[in-house]
Formats: structure tokens, sequence, C-alpha cells
């Protein structure tokens, strides 16, 4: 594993004997033996990205705060892509074994989650993407989605949600599972690779288990989910 510092952020870099990539926004470091077994395990590089401003850099628009007192998201996601695409990304392949038109997947925990779906609706830099309890309940997220123009994508989206998320004593998150179900039923009637998981538990209950029932969907190693 090797560390970089770029930025604002810091990336913790698994490489492996693969064209494939995953990059893992994460709010916090995760657990380097796990992340090891499964760049292992599935045969791909693996990039865990954290340092961001959290609420702000992954959230599309202006939205009130979730929480009394809480400042309102900025919604700069347009610009934190933009730093991705043009430094960050490139200075991380420059340090794996990659050769030209990689496989990139792009990975989100929560608000990350949010802003992996937001990013492949923007281009075809990540061919699929993984989304563990995202975010979907952010203001207007699902109307958005369901008033797209979708274009096809070749690669598949995964989404996975705590079973107890709707259950939340926040009355800004109870509608997590409403609208990820509203999102998954729009992106397969736009003809796209869906895959969903309910798991157990709470927002962020099992991280670890939860990314390689992400893993194993995403890259093959298991039936595909409906």
């Amino acid at each position: 594993m090797q560390t970089l510092k770029i930025g604002q952020l810091t990336c913790e870099c698994y490489p492996a004997e693969s064209n494939a990539v995953y990059y893992i926004l994460s709010p916090m470091p995760l657990d380097s033996h796990h992340i090891t077994s499964l760049s292992r395990l599935h045969g791909c590089n693996i990039a865990v990205i954290y340092g961001m401003d959290w609420d702000n850099d992954l959230t599309p628009w202006e939205a009130p705060g979730v929480e009394p007192g809480d400042s309102p998201f900025k919604g700069l996601a347009q610009q934190f892509l933009s730093t991705l695409l043009t430094e960050t990304l490139p200075a991380i392949e420059k340090t794996l074994p990659l050769t030209p038109n990689p496989e990139r997947t792009l990975v989100g925990i929560s608000l990350s989650g949010l802003f992996a779906l937001w990013a492949w609706m923007q281009g075809d830099t990540f061919e699929n993407i993984g989304c563990v309890s995202a975010s979907f309940w952010y203001q207007g997220f699902a109307t958005w989605i369901a008033s797209r123009d979708i274009p096809q994508k070749s690669g598949c989206a995964y989404f996975s949600l705590g079973e107890r998320e709707k259950f939340s004593s926040n009355p800004w998150f109870r509608p997590v599972e409403t609208d990820t179900m509203a999102i998954v039923k729009t992106l397969r009637e736009k003809g796209l690779c869906v895959m969903f998981q309910s798991t157990p538990g709470n927002h962020y209950s099992s991280v670890y288990p939860r990314l390689d029932k992400l893993f194993n969907a995403l890259a093959g190693t298991a039936s595909p989910i409906m």
C-alpha cells in the first residue's frame, strides 16, 4: 500500500496486476488489511480516498442542513468532480500498474454514495458505481434522476441499504428506502444494469461485510443481485 497526499485528500493505493481500479470515497481511513484482502481476492487495484469536505464537496446542489443548527449543504460536487478527474485520478493512476483506458469503478458510502451516482450521470469516466447507504434522501435528488434523459451505460450500478435506515430518528433520513427504490426503478426502466441488496442494520452498520458484498457483485464473483 502506498499513501499519497494530493491537495486536501489522502489517497491510499493498493496495486494489483489488473487494469481495473476501484476508487472508494470514504469518510475515514479504512482498515488496510481488509482492503488488501479485497484487492487480492478480486484481482483489482483499489484507491481509498478521504479528507474531502464531506458535507459540501459531495453534494450536487445547495440544500438545508439536516440537524438543528447545521449549516446548509453548499453543493460543491461539480468542483470536486473536476478536481478528481484532472488532479486526483491522474496522480493515483501513475502509481498503479495500469495500461491506457483502465476500467474505473467509483464506490461511495453515505453522501459519497450520492456523489457516485451523480458523477456517473455526468460522463463515462467510471464504468461502474457502488453505493452503500447512499444519501438518496437528499433534497430533490430522486426527482432529478427521474427527470433526466439518461444515456445507456455499459457498466452496472450496485446499491445496498440497511433495512432499518427508514426508521431513523431524523425525519430527513426516513424517506431513504422509498427514494432508493424509486431510483432503482427509474434506472432499470431506462435500461441500465442495476443491482440492489438490502442488508441488516442501520446506516453505518457492518461497513466491511457490505463492501465485501459490493465487490462480489461488481467483480462478478457472486451471482447477480436483483
